[in-house]
């Protein structure tokens, strides 16, 4: 499955992507120890993407849970890949409030630079709905 859309952020991600069962869930996941921070692509307004999207939360994806007695929310995961080139894993937090319009992106690397993009411009975004993974990550 791919999306196309723009790439937005907030600046939250640095600090949860660098918690230590965080780090270890994704590593098992996806392969990689994640960059400090996520990107955000903002999908919305092509009806495609808009059906990808809905098809995505729809899917099983690998759930990852927080330790015990946390304050984190579970999450669930997806392999993907940036712009054909780049490992990545979708993360969608299960929570109410969390948008449903945004792809929430780890990598092995700082993307930003290493496509030289900013907010507002395009990213492709390749997600794997089939998870070969069938195993639930504790964290």
């Amino acid at each position: 499955m791919c999306i196309r859309d723009r790439v937005g952020g907030e600046g939250k991600g640095a600090l949860f992507t660098q918690i230590p069962w965080v780090k270890e869930a994704f590593a098992k996941i996806l392969g990689f120890e994640p960059f400090p921070g996520t990107v955000n692509v903002r999908v919305g307004g092509d009806p495609r993407s808009d059906r990808a999207l809905r098809d995505i939360y729809e899917a099983e994806g690998v759930p990852v849970l927080p330790p015990e007695g946390s304050n984190f929310c579970p999450s669930r995961c997806f392999r993907a890949r940036l712009s054909s080139a780049i490992p990545a894993g979708l993360v969608i937090p299960e929570v109410d409030d969390y948008s449903k319009s945004t792809l929430e992106l780890l990598a092995p690397l700082n993307v930003r630079e290493a496509l030289g993009i900013s907010d507002g411009d395009r990213i492709e975004v390749e997600i794997e709905l089939e998870s070969k993974l069938d195993t639930e990550i504790l964290g």
